[in-house]
């Protein structure tokens, strides 16, 4: 009798739906889809979060088109776009980060399920031509295809970043012009060259007007080839970059380099290259960057004869880092990255006299970060002895105040390298000590930064080093590493 009268009880709502949908989108929004090979997990939990999820274009703007493993028949290929086309409409009004992978080389398939895909693909980037804001183009797609596709469907109008693999040679007439004309918002463009030989007009072309960040990597030696560079450095939209990045400069023979051009590129802030001793020297012999501020040089692992028996980047590098300190802006350069420059059981790149010298220019005076890298096929090549000079090198002295060097450094990392074998020397350890010191705490020398972030990566340290460093790091030195060749265009 008194249930019977009790008031029937509202009905109690899934716990699928005791949270709102805005929160509900910002929360899938942290682990968005990105492929339809592998779906969110959350887009099948139930109807109401697949439709919040549905109608939530920020979290669809990110997809990576792989090849499925059944495309088989022509049904497969329509069943396939037609999932893409539904991942496309979800993103509403949004544009689109796109990244198209080839097959994968360990399950080639057969021509005519490669020629399928193909076609697939070429129909759904060119088909929402104006849905992409970064695209990468796999190899099975060239780049004659891709600019005879875009001289007749639309442009790609909300284009930033563009990476494109070219795997054959780029000489028929048809394809040199600019193809980017309409893309007003191409800051980013990125070329792999998979073949050895590239026709020159083919990048004077495609490096659009408005790209100011260029990369240019081959692993066959692009720049080997001293016409193509001599080239290169002509090409008038370089002078609109200000973030490059080159690889692989490298020559296995020195003659004719005594037909490059000087050339001076006045907005260039960033230069990344690699390559090996000869293609670097002769690179940075030609050039005058007075708005540098970062500078990554990465050297390759093998030498040539000629290598075996001088150093060439060591005048060249000292010379440009004099040449460009005297046509310095007033921020000056702020970072400097040298990997592979202290290699044993060879010729030194570079000697620790060499580098005292480069580290004493006028252009070096205002670096802040330091970044030296002695990795070589993931093996330490440092000794303890070349670690102890380099150490030596960088740490301050309050009795000879006239030899410090880097008076403003601010981050330093450092890897492969050997602390001492003897306990009572500690080589990073003394280095810190005479760089950093609590916060509000005297500073060591008068004029001099203070130490902010020490890296110390695959470096063999003492125990009692690791101590040291440890007080350190809880003192409020960070130890957090971060990227040694960052592109960054603000």
């Amino acid at each position: 009798m008194i249930t019977s009268n009790l008031p029937c009880p509202c009905p109690r709502r899934p716990s699928s739906r005791m949270v709102p949908p805005e929160i509900l989108a910002r929360i899938f929004w942290f682990n968005p889809p990105v492929s339809i090979q592998l779906p969110a997990n959350y887009t099948q939990v139930c109807s109401f979060w697949r439709a919040v999820a549905r109608t939530s274009p920020e979290i669809w703007t990110t997809l990576i088109m792989e090849a499925p493993s059944a495309l088989h028949t022509q049904m497969d290929v329509k069943s396939f776009e037609a999932a893409l086309t539904d991942w496309i409409s979800c993103s509403s009004d949004l544009s689109i980060d796109l990244t198209v992978h080839d097959w994968p080389s360990l399950r080639w398939p057969s021509k005519r399920r490669r020629t399928r895909y193909t076609k697939l693909y070429k129909r759904v980037v060119l088909g929402f031509s104006n849905k992409w804001r970064r695209l990468v183009i796999p190899n099975s797609w060239d780049a004659q295809d891709f600019l005879s596709e875009l001289q007749i469907q639309p442009s790609l109008n909300a284009l930033e970043e563009l990476t494109l693999s070219v795997p054959r040679v780029l000489t028929d007439q048809r394809y040199l012009y600019p193809p980017f004309s309409s893309s007003k918002n191409l800051h980013r463009l990125h070329i792999n060259i998979t073949h050895e030989v590239v026709a020159y007009p083919f990048l004077e072309t495609f490096i659009s007007e408005t790209v100011n960040v260029l990369t240019v990597k081959s692993v066959h030696g692009l720049f080997q080839d001293f016409k193509f560079l001599r080239a290169f450095l002509r090409i008038e939209q370089l002078q609109n970059i200000t973030h490059m990045s080159l690889s692989t400069v490298c020559w296995l023979s020195p003659s004719a380099y005594t037909t490059f051009p000087a050339t001076t590129l006045t907005n260039l802030r960033e230069l990344v290259v690699f390559g090996n001793t000869h293609g670097l020297s002769r690179l940075l012999r030609v050039l005058t960057l007075p708005s540098l501020v970062r500078l990554g040089l990465s050297t390759a692992a093998y030498l040539s004869l000629e290598e075996r028996n001088e150093s060439a980047l060591e005048p060249a590098l000292l010379s440009f880092m004099k040449r460009s300190g005297s046509s310095h802006l007033a921020c000056g350069l702020l970072c400097l990255t040298l990997t592979g420059i202290l290699r044993e059981g060879a010729p030194q790149t570079l000697t620790l006299s060499s580098l005292s010298d480069i580290l004493s220019t006028p252009a070096a005076n205002t670096i802040q970060e330091l970044h030296i890298q002695c990795e070589e096929n993931g093996s330490q090549v440092a000794t303890a002895a070349t670690t102890a000079s380099l150490m030596e090198m960088l740490r301050y002295d309050s009795d000879i105040p006239r030899r410090q060097l880097l008076p403003h450094l601010t981050t330093f990392s450092a890897s492969h390298l050997y602390d001492s074998s003897i306990p009572s020397q500690s080589y990073f350890a003394d280095f810190a000590h005479s760089r950093w010191w609590p916060e509000n705490a005297k500073p060591r020398m008068p004029g001099v930064a203070r130490l902010e972030t020490l890296v110390l990566q695959n470096c063999r340290l003492t125990e009692t080093t690791q101590d040291q460093l440890r007080i350190c790091y809880e003192g409020g030195l960070s130890s957090k590493p971060r990227s040694l060749y960052s592109i960054d265009v603000s």
